[in-house]
């Protein structure tokens, strides 16, 4: 694909990139935050209220010898550490191949311009449409019938893309906006 792409240029975020890439954090935020806490608040909670939390009447018969709650109680705190280290090894490997890479864009205030000639490829029984794109995590993009039928095979395209994140923010042909999904 490298040896399609025309020519590079790189310019500023507009106000819209902005708003976009900064919502698109703050969507990820709040999906990734609320699972993170409340998986630790389960953990802090049990290592608070030890074996009392498994020993009600529905588990009675699991942990009624008293060496058994001397073992829970040695134990608890070890699988307990344990799953606090792996959630948190978890999201963390989240947010930095999710977030992270839009706070960078958001921070550096620039975007990529690629222009290149397009692969089209055409799926009629599925009325689906695409294009390629000289992106790595992206590879093709679908794009709607009438702008499909409108390029031509050997028309360039600018395809504005946020570096770190590798986010389309805009497909333009002529000044022409390019609707993709």
């Amino acid at each position: 694909m490298e040896e399609r792409v025309g020519r590079t240029a790189e310019l500023p975020l507009t106000a819209q990139d902005l708003r976009n890439l900064k919502d698109k954090r703050n969507r990820q935020i709040i999906l990734i935050a609320p699972a993170f806490i409340a998986l630790l608040l389960i953990c802090i909670y049990l290592w608070i209220s030890g074996p009392g939390a498994v020993n009600n009447r529905r588990y009675h018969d699991l942990i009624d010898d008293e060496e058994k709650i001397a073992q829970y109680e040695r134990v608890l705190p070890y699988v307990l550490l344990f799953a606090v280290l792996m959630i948190s090894i978890y999201f963390t490997r989240i947010f930095f191949q999710a977030i992270y890479p839009l706070m960078k864009d958001i921070r550096s205030n620039t975007k990529k311009l690629y222009y290149y000639c397009p692969a089209k490829t055409c799926m009629p029984y599925f009325n689906k449409f695409y294009i390629s794109t000289p992106i790595f995590k992206k590879q093709q993009v679908e794009i709607t019938r009438p702008d499909f039928e409108s390029l031509e095979d050997n028309q360039e395209l600018c395809v504005e893309v946020a570096p770190a994140s590798c986010m389309i923010l805009r497909v333009t042909h002529d000044d022409r906006s390019i609707d993709y999904h």
